[in-house]
């Protein structure tokens, strides 16, 4: 289990995209830039990481919503898998942050048999019933994603899409086609033609976060 030591408070509102009042008084960064939808509701609890020395007093992490407990900060997505990723796949030897056809793909993997190129995306748009999905908002950095992934794919190598929940409502993740069809589209006809889509449930509480197993979707 991951743990982390935050400070609770009560969320007054988001504004200005970055930045969020809580009850107490103070101005937390948001990092988050979705459409967090469901997830900024004033007088919901939340917790924050604190900070000294910058223009804000914290970094706004957990939200409780109507369905239970998800994480704001979609970066922490990436850091829950480098911390796990070597207990799912010991075969191959793992960079992060690795240059690929002008992006930066988050994770790729390297065996004497071949290479495992990983995009993680954080999942926080809860539909109800436990059902999630992504994007929350338009997002053409992750449609290009797709692409440089299938040429992976077509060059004979490994590569997948891997969906993180970061909600304690969602148990399941589809693309946001009502959102983002062309993203939608994308990722099926990719599946099709050989990208894995996989996606790494996790279990939230004040204290930390507790990794599941990744489970195939595709």
């Amino acid at each position: 289990m991951s743990q982390w030591d935050l400070t609770q408070d009560v969320l007054v509102q988001r504004y200005k995209r970055f930045l969020a009042d809580t009850e107490s008084g103070l101005t937390l960064h948001c990092p988050n830039t979705g459409a967090m939808t469901g997830m900024q509701a004033p007088g919901a609890r939340i917790a924050y990481r604190p900070t000294q020395g910058g223009k804000t007093a914290g970094r706004w992490i957990l939200i409780e919503t109507e369905t239970g407990l998800a994480c704001v900060d979609s970066a922490l997505a990436n850091q829950w898998v480098k911390q796990s990723i070597k207990d799912w796949k010991p075969e191959f030897a793992w960079r992060s942050e690795v240059k690929l056809a002008g992006k930066r793909i988050d994770f790729c993997g390297e065996s004497d048999q071949s290479k495992f190129w990983i995009e993680v995306k954080g999942v926080t748009l809860d539909l109800g019933n436990g059902q999630g999905a992504f994007p929350d908002a338009v997002s053409q950095r992750a449609l290009e994603h797709v692409q440089v992934l299938l040429e992976r794919v077509e060059a004979g190598e490994q590569a997948a899409l891997m969906y993180v929940l970061m909600h304690n409502g969602i148990d399941r993740v589809r693309s946001a086609h009502e959102i983002h069809p062309a993203y939608a589209k994308a990722v099926e006809a990719a599946a099709q033609q050989g990208l894995q889509v996989w996606q790494w449930p996790t279990q939230l509480s004040w204290g930390g976060v507790q990794m599941g197993v990744p489970e195939r979707l595709a």
